[in-house]
């Protein structure tokens, strides 16, 4: 009776490690619109139950999901769609008149105020700077992004067919996660063959370094490369949509930032003569957006989501390298699970001997340390109550 039990579950197993792989295998080219759903999912879900609360949606579900989506594709989607393309327009722009040879007067200008500059330091007197040379640098790198840009146009024009069916998955995943997202933590709860307190800190960690990285990271990238945006716009810089995007995208790196950006540009400005402008850029981002990111990012970064900065470093690069634009969320949701699955261990598994173990509410009291502790103290009332009579 025990060997057919035994071979029932292995048979069991085998079948579920073969059918868990083919169900794999059908998702793999939704990978990762499941993990940009599951992310949106978590980000909405504030604004699902603040709809879900309203006395004229009557707590109607489905209701709450559908003016969920539709405020966020139009509050966010399609002002994101609409200002992508006015991006990808000012770049192409830029690359062309880099191209054509359009700034080469600027270019020419520009290289012997640096080669001056450069000069007067005793160790560089020197040194010659070639215009031409510098001209078809800055050529071979605006030849390159021009190319990566068209290539994506053509990329996206003949997808166009995934691209909806991707959309279309999307949409479906987020109106059904919406509204199961709790039915869907239970689940998993009662799935775990962990305790409950340890299923649900995992819940809790990984909640908290997801809404940690969009609101911490994306939201602040955002702010801070529009607010960059306007001290552009003030300094007279040209392209201001796409000095504004570079921005954004930069502030998502830790450590280096809009700085990338910014310093460069300055020195730029400053050798071009334009000292007011190289001002404006600088005072922008060291007056405004550092003391920002100093205020704002401790407020909407969650404690449950801190670890070290060097963890949480390698998390962010080491995601970017492997996913892309998504692995800035889901290489720290890992890193963090890590670090908590080290943690549990540390706290509830390294004592074998002292028989502890974990229950649903907490740890439970070892009944002999718990025996000895009684004794301890029957001897202290003890000795007091003899001391109280010889005192007597």
């Amino acid at each position: 009776m025990k060997q057919t039990r035994s071979r029932g579950k292995i048979f069991f197993f085998v079948v579920f490690g073969l059918l868990t792989l083919a169900v794999l295998a059908l998702m793999q080219p939704f990978f990762s619109v499941i993990a940009l759903a599951l992310v949106t999912a978590v980000i909405l879900k504030p604004v699902y139950n603040y709809f879900l609360r309203r006395k004229w949606v009557r707590g109607h579900r489905g209701i709450a999901t559908t003016i969920s989506i539709v405020a966020f594709f139009l509050v966010l989607v399609i002002p994101l769609v609409i200002l992508t393309g006015a991006i990808i327009g000012q770049a192409q722009t830029l690359l062309e008149s880099i191209t054509t040879g359009d700034v080469d007067g600027s270019v020419e200008s520009l290289t012997e105020r640096i080669e001056s500059f450069v000069q007067e330091l005793p160790a560089l007197s020197d040194v010659e700077i070639d215009p031409e040379q510098v001209q078809q640098a800055l050529k071979s790198i605006a030849n390159g992004i021009l190319s990566w840009l068209t290539d994506l146009a053509v990329s996206l024009g003949t997808t166009i067919t995934t691209l909806i069916i991707n959309v279309f998955v999307f949409i479906i995943l987020l109106g059904t996660l919406l509204p199961a997202f709790d039915d869907l933590m239970n689940y998993i709860d009662e799935l775990s063959p962990l305790p409950t307190n340890i299923t649900e800190l995992y819940g809790r960690k990984a909640l908290a370094m997801t809404n940690s990285m969009v609101m911490g990271v994306f939201l602040m990238a955002i702010i801070e490369g529009s607010v960059m945006g306007v001290f552009y716009w003030l300094a007279g810089m040209p392209f201001v949509l796409f000095w504004t995007f570079l921005s954004i995208m930069f502030g998502v790196l830790p450590v280096v930032g809009i700085s990338f950006i910014v310093l460069p540009m300055a020195i730029v400005l400053l050798l071009a003569g334009n000292t007011s402008s190289a001002v404006i850029v600088l005072v922008g981002f060291y007056v405004v957006v550092n003391p920002m990111d100093f205020w704002l990012r401790p407020r909407l970064v969650s404690k449950e989501a801190a670890i070290n900065f060097v963890l949480i470093l390698l998390a962010i690069m080491g995601g970017i390298y492997v996913g892309g634009l998504l692995g800035l969320i889901y290489g720290p949701v890992i890193m963090i699970l890590f670090v908590t699955t080290i943690q549990i261990y540390r706290e509830h598994f390294t004592h074998q001997g002292d028989e502890e173990q974990i229950a649903e509410n907490g740890d439970e009291p070892d009944p002999e340390s718990a025996s000895d502790a009684n004794q301890e103290a029957g001897e202290e009332d003890s000795e007091r109550g003899d001391a109280i009579d010889a005192a007597t």
